[in-house]
C-alpha cells in the first residue's frame, strides 16, 4: 500500500491540493452583454455571484433621482441628481436592495435584483426623442464585467440638438513639428528675351483646420454659425496657445491664410520673391516649410430643441497644420528638366 501512495505522480498530487484549496475559479460571463429595453417592456440577464464585490448602475449623459427599496417594499434610501449608484456592496452593511427606481423629467426605469443571480431592467418612461444608454458594472475579486443597456425612446421623431457651448479640455493639446521641401514653381524661358516672374508663399503656406466629431452615436445637430477659438503657435514659448485666433464653427476641413504672428526676424508670408530668367534657361522655386501639427480635444454642449431638459455633451477633436517658418529661393536648372 505504501508503494502505491508513493507512486502517485507529482502532478496528480498537485491537482488534489489545488482542488482542496479552491484554486479553480468560475469565470462565467453575464448571459447578455447588451440589453435592449423596449417601450413598456423589460429585459433581464443572469450573472455570476461567486466572488462578487459590488454592483453599480452608471447613467450616461443624464442625472437621475434614485430610490432604493428592500424586499418588503419599504423605501430604504433616496438619492438626488446621481450619475451612478451602487446597489450592492459586499464590504458594507447594506441590506439586500430588491428594486431601484431611477427617474428624471425625461427617462424613468426600474432595476430589479432577484434573490439569486438575475437582474431585470423595466421601462417606465423615455421622452428624450432618442434612446438612452447606461451600463451595469459588476466588480469581482479578480475581474470586472460590464453590461450595457439601451432604453428605447417612445418618441418617433428624431431629435435635433442645438449647440449652446464649446469648451476645450484643460491641458489636452498635443503638438509636433515637421519640415518638408516643396518645388511650387518651375519656369522655362525658351524665348529670346529675359522673363521676369515672382513668387509669394502665402498660398503655398496656408493653415489647414479639421474639426471632427465621433463617427458613431452623434446626434443630428442644427447648423451653428458661432465661432470657435483656435490654439496657434506662439514663437516666444515655441508651443501652441490660445492667442485670440477664432474661426467659424464648421465640421470638416477649412483653409486659412498663414499667420505672420508665428514668424520671427521680420519675415512675412506675403513677401514677393522676384526672379529674372534669361533666354533659353530655366529656374525653379525651392520652398522649405516648417510646420506645427496641433491636436486639441474638447466638448460641445448641446440642447435638444424639442426638450430643453435634455442637455448632452459631444466630444470633438480639432487638428491644425500651421506653418511657423519658411525659407524660399530660386535655383537654376537645365532647360529640359
Amino acid at each position: 500500500m505504501t508503494k502505491i501512495i508513493h507512486g502517485i505522480p507529482f502532478f496528480i498530487f498537485l491537482l488534489f491540493i489545488a482542488c482542496n484549496n479552491d484554486i479553480f475559479i468560475d469565470n462565467e460571463s453575464p448571459s447578455d452583454k447588451e440589453l435592449i429595453i423596449p417601450v413598456t417592456g423589460e429585459a433581464s440577464f443572469m450573472f455570476q455571484t461567486d466572488n462578487l464585490k459590488s454592483i453599480q448602475i452608471i447613467f450616461h449623459e443624464q442625472k437621475f433621482d434614485c430610490t432604493t427599496y428592500i424586499p418588503t417594499g419599504d423605501k430604504l434610501m433616496e438619492y438626488q441628481n446621481r450619475g451612478s449608484l451602487i446597489i450592492y456592496d459586499k464590504s458594507s452593511s447594506m441590506p439586500h436592495i430588491e428594486r431601484t427606481s431611477a427617474e428624471n423629467p425625461n427617462v424613468a426605469f426600474d432595476i430589479i435584483r432577484h434573490p439569486k443571480n438575475k437582474l431585470t431592467i423595466s421601462f417606465k418612461r423615455n421622452i428624450l426623442g432618442r434612446h438612452f444608454n447606461g451600463m451595469i458594472k459588476l466588480e469581482y475579486t479578480y475581474k470586472e464585467e460590464n453590461v450595457k443597456f439601451v432604453i428605447e425612446s417612445s418618441e418617433k421623431e428624431i431629435p435635433i440638438f442645438k449647440i449652446v457651448g464649446i469648451h476645450y479640455t484643460d491641458n489636452k493639446i498635443d503638438y509636433r513639428f515637421n519640415s518638408k521641401i516643396e518645388f511650387p514653381m518651375t519656369i522655362n524661358n525658351t524665348g529670346s528675351e529675359t522673363m521676369t516672374q515672382s513668387f509669394c508663399p502665402e498660398n503655398q503656406c496656408r493653415m489647414t483646420v479639421h474639426l471632427q466629431l465621433p463617427e458613431i452615436n452623434t446626434p443630428q445637430i442644427e447648423s451653428y454659425n458661432g465661432m470657435i477659438a483656435l490654439p496657434t503657435y506662439n514663437p516666444e514659448t515655441r508651443k501652441p496657445e490660445f492667442m485670440g485666433e477664432k474661426l467659424q464653427f464648421k465640421i470638416g476641413n477649412q483653409n486659412l491664410p498663414p499667420l505672420d504672428a508665428a514668424l520671427t526676424d521680420g519675415q512675412s508670408f506675403h513677401t514677393e520673391y522676384p526672379v529674372e530668367i534669361p533666354p533659353q534657361s530655366s529656374v525653379r522655386g525651392v520652398l522649405n516649410r516648417y510646420d506645427i501639427f496641433i491636436s486639441a480635444w474638447g466638448n460641445l454642449t448641446a440642447r435638444n430643441m424639442r426638450n430643453e431638459n435634455d442637455v448632452i455633451t459631444i466630444p470633438f477633436l480639432i487638428k491644425i497644420v500651421q506653418p511657423v517658418s519658411y525659407n524660399f529661393h530660386w535655383e537654376n536648372i537645365s532647360l529640359d528638366e
